[in-house]
């Protein structure tokens, strides 16, 4: 279960992506906790990935990513890379690897996503990345802003000598302030698009981030990955306090196991085993509501569906429907070969 550990260092950031689901931290980050979680991270786990909010704006980072380095713990790096202009090879032996995000090739798309003109910024982060000698890793949110898109990202990145790319189907439930106001409601609404029923979900967001991945698998280009919120994939986070989460099967929400502080590393083991073992981090109802919630073409397989839905498509979507739905299939298949902790 420690394999790899994903630690949210800082929940400060010094960009506002419309797309964000970075926990609000409460508590500034304590040097002393860092150094202590550190230890037992250093004891205890394969695999760290510093992510947040920005790590880098926390000032030990460098100190913390060179300790575990030492300790021979594989070491990632999830920045936005502005505080880091220039700086890059400082963190030649600290990181194995360090991942950018890059939504789209289009500025004002790009700087709708992220709140500000971040495209330029991407793009030299990217360079001096390479610059340095450190494997480049690149993260792109598919929402209904950038679909299109994908195609001329990939193009791009295989120019760059990239190691990884990781494409994340969004999804609103995973933004943490989206109920903060309607406008923001509406907005982070948006970022999904629409889908209708009378052609079967083939417009939905889903339908078009299979057909993305099909059309980039062609070039089987194997440094890829699509990530679906319908993919099993849990994950272990940790913040800066000490408090220990665990995502749940088939939602987005984090069961809280433990703090590794107040309660040392033994037993907030033991929860965690105990919660994997009982199945409590099972969340039946989400279950449920996301295996309604995913479209007709992809219901058809897991036969939930009702037959007067079948009734409402209209006869000239059936052959997309069809496509799809062996999509969705060929998907289902090869995610259950995969290992379940990444």
């Amino acid at each position: 279960m420690w394999k790899h550990v994903h630690w949210f260092l800082t929940g400060r950031c010094n960009l506002e992506c419309v797309h964000c689901f970075r926990p609000r931290l409460k508590e500034k980050e304590c040097f002393e906790k860092i150094q202590t979680l550190a230890g037992i991270l250093a004891e205890n786990a394969q695999k760290v990935t510093f992510t947040g909010g920005e790590p880098t704006l926390v000032p030990s980072f460098f100190a913390t990513a060179d300790f575990l380095k030492s300790k021979g713990i594989v070491t990632c790096l999830h920045t936005n890379g502005i505080s880091l202009d220039g700086r890059f090879s400082e963190l030649k032996g600290m990181v194995d690897d360090i991942a950018v995000p890059l939504d789209s090739l289009d500025s004002d798309v790009q700087e709708y996503l992220k709140g500000r003109d971040y495209l330029p910024l991407a793009l030299r982060a990217i360079e001096q990345i390479r610059s340095a000698g450190i494997k480049l890793g690149v993260h792109t949110v598919f929402c209904d802003q950038n679909a299109g898109s994908i195609p001329k990202i990939h193009r791009f990145l295989r120019s760059q000598g990239y190691s990884y790319w990781n494409v994340y189907e969004y999804t609103p439930d995973l933004v943490a302030d989206r109920f903060t106001s309607c406008e923001r409601f509406l907005q982070v609404q948006g970022l999904g698009g629409s889908s209708s029923l009378e052609k079967g979900g083939t417009d939905s967001l889903f339908g078009r981030f299979l057909e993305a991945e099909a059309l980039i698998r062609r070039t089987k280009d194997r440094r890829l990955n699509f990530v679906s919120h319908n993919d099993v994939r849990p994950y272990v986070f940790l913040d800066s306090n000490g408090e220990l989460y665990y995502s749940v099967f088939f939602s987005g929400k984090r069961v809280r196991i433990g703090n590794l502080l107040e309660q040392g590393y033994e037993k907030v083991d033991e929860e965690l085993e105990k919660a994997k073992t009982q199945g409590i981090l099972f969340d039946q109802e989400s279950f449920v509501e996301l295996e309604q919630d995913k479209p007709l073409f992809a219901r058809l397989y897991e036969g939930n569906y009702d037959n007067e839905e079948l009734d409402e498509v209209d006869g000239r979507s059936w052959n997309k429907i069809g496509r799809l739905h062996d999509l969705y299939v060929a998907r289902v298949e090869r995610e259950e070969k995969k290992p379940v902790l990444i």
